[in-house]
């Protein structure tokens, strides 16, 4: 509470009357105090973000990949305060705003991903340290109450902010709506206001992932481009779909093109009997192929692995089912590259870490 609302509320009690009439105390002075300072900070200007935090608000959207210094941050939070302050004054006690966690929310992702917190002094180790983007987030939102709090000082909805309601219930009425449509235009200009900060950081910063994300998609066009390129000079070509399925040896030959589509060149297709659960052999990789729907034990995962440690090659399985939680569970330590194909539409899916980086190597 403002000096002048505290004096105000001892003028109304009557107490040292003559001592406060004396200083200039009296409740109209006091009122016409209060006016004078709302004249200063509140009004119309107090909804226009100032000139410095425009220019702010700028650089920061028309450079969108450079690093945002802690400091700056620090002035958008408080700017975001001051502008919510009037927005404290039609709360109940101990209630406080939405509009700045609203704000401070949308623009965490951004802020996260490009400030440049600054190191400070460690007393105890006479080293200059980072901080914990954690602990410079609190002194952010401290910041931002504060300052929301002292502008709600400088700012007071309502004809006149010591008046209690009337007495009458018609007037009552009038005058409860009456702040209740004051409450609605503060909270609308808040928004506006606070719009005109976050809106273009987050536009700018949306605008500038998506572009990334479009060159990422032509750059790996591209590269699908030179792959097909490659592997059609290669003389090999993607696995056709197998609409009614495959045998178990059709499906160790449907393995075989795939990797051999995929990079594998030289892979090949062993013998049927007395193979020792090998059913491809590639560069360096002993492949197992295990075409049924049910899920693979994980004795068969071992299997593949334990011949593969043997010949001193790669183990991959690959699978038209789903693996065991045991079976799952060894492949992701041993680890044993796990994928899934499906030959009616001729795809297949990386089922554990080792088979996505295999994969990710062709």
């Amino acid at each position: 509470m403002s000096v002048y609302f505290a004096s105000a509320k001892k003028m109304r009690s009557g107490d040292d009357q003559h001592e406060q009439e004396a200083a200039g105390l009296t409740y109209e002075a006091v009122r016409e105090r209060i006016r004078k300072e709302v004249g200063r900070h509140g009004g119309d200007a107090h909804w226009d973000v100032p000139a410095d935090v425009r220019v702010l608000v700028e650089r920061i959207a028309s450079e969108p990949w450079s690093p945002i210094p802690q400091d700056q941050v620090t002035a958008i939070y408080r700017e975001i305060g001051r502008i919510c302050g009037p927005l404290l004054l039609t709360m109940g006690p101990g209630g406080f705003p939405d509009l700045p966690d609203t704000a401070t929310n949308a623009l965490r992702p951004v802020i996260e991903a490009r400030v440049e917190i600054a190191p400070v002094f460690n007393e105890l180790t006479h080293e200059l340290e980072l901080p914990e983007l954690s602990t410079v987030s609190s002194e952010w939102a401290n910041e931002l109450v504060a300052t929301l709090r002292a502008s709600s000082q400088r700012y007071y909805y309502g004809r006149d902010p010591l008046a209690p309601l009337p007495t009458l219930a018609e007037d009552r009425a009038v005058e409860i709506e009456r702040r209740a449509n004051r409450r609605a235009e503060l909270n609308e200009r808040a928004e506006s206001a606070v719009d005109r900060i976050v809106r273009p950081i987050l536009t700018s910063y949306k605008d500038h992932l998506e572009r990334l994300v479009a060159a990422e998609m032509d750059a790996a066009a591209e590269r699908d481009r030179e792959d097909a390129a490659r592997r059609a000079a290669a003389g090999f070509t993607r696995p056709e779909p197998q609409r009614y399925g495959v045998s178990p040896r059709g499906a160790e030959l449907w393995v075989t093109d795939a990797l051999r589509w995929i990079g594998l060149h030289d892979a090949q297709t062993t013998q049927q009997t007395a193979d020792g659960g090998v059913d491809v052999i590639a560069d360096g990789f002993a492949v197992s192929v295990k075409n049924y729907a049910g899920a693979v034990p994980v004795e068969e995962v071992r299997e593949i692995f334990g011949v593969g440690m043997a010949v001193g090659r790669v183990p991959l399985l690959w699978t038209s089912g789903t693996l065991t939680t045991s079976a799952q569970q060894f492949a992701d330590v041993a680890p044993v590259g796990v994928i899934q194909y499906d030959v009616a539409t001729a795809t297949w899916t990386p089922l554990n870490d080792a088979a996505a980086e295999f994969l990710a190597r062709f």
